[in-house]
């Protein structure tokens, strides 16, 4: 009799398989990654390239760093904003197949772009210096700014979604207290005046 195969196979790929925590957690990641908006992503990697160019000064890589930051957060809000109105309207909108397809793309060239015009800003910063009588000499850091201003951008977004998460934690809890609508007023007032003191 020639053995049986096919149960330590179908053993392995049960130890292999995920476990229903894992894939909660896979879903939930899936889940936020739907709530992202292309246009806001798409104008955001636009800017974050555009953050590259002159400016009318010399800047060192740590200011290159947080303008990176800012004008990525700032156009990805924007391009939310209208991506929302847009479909607000009710007008067509991608395919989910054609979604994904962009997603990818956009995985794939918004570092290479950030590169890229990260090291051509470095040869522009190089030739405004030497115009305006500076030494001319740029450190390779300066590459690495946009890239860093990748993550002054998710730093930027992590404290927004924490000053949010502080509001409403403070109006559930003078709702309690007082009328819903107060509560919420008062909260919201107080969260701002605390986070501008800061």
């Amino acid at each position: 009799m020639t053995p049986r195969v096919g149960h330590g196979d179908a053993s392995g790929e049960a130890g292999a398989a995920d476990t229903p925590k894992q894939q909660a957690e896979r879903r939930s990641v899936l889940r936020r990654l739907r709530r992202l908006s292309l246009a806001g992503a798409l104008l955001g990697t636009a800017a974050i390239w555009a953050s590259g160019l002159p400016s009318l000064v010399p800047r060192p890589w740590f200011i290159q760093a947080v303008g990176a930051g800012l004008s990525l957060v700032i156009a990805y809000g924007v391009g939310a904003f209208f991506g929302w109105v847009y479909r607000s309207l009710g007008l067509p909108v991608l395919p989910a197949r054609a979604r994904k397809q962009v997603w990818q793309g956009l995985a794939i060239v918004a570092p290479i772009g950030v590169l890229i015009t990260g090291w051509l800003g470095r040869g522009w910063q190089s030739d405004q210096r030497e115009l305006i009588g500076m030494d001319p000499s740029v450190p390779l850091l300066w590459v690495a700014g946009s890239v860093l201003g990748v993550l002054v951008a998710l730093l930027l977004l992590a404290s927004s979604r924490g000053i949010v998460w502080v509001g409403r934690r403070v109006s559930a809890l003078l709702g309690k207290v007082l009328p819903a609508r107060l509560g919420v007023v008062i909260g919201v007032a107080a969260t701002v005046v605390v986070t501008w003191s800061i």
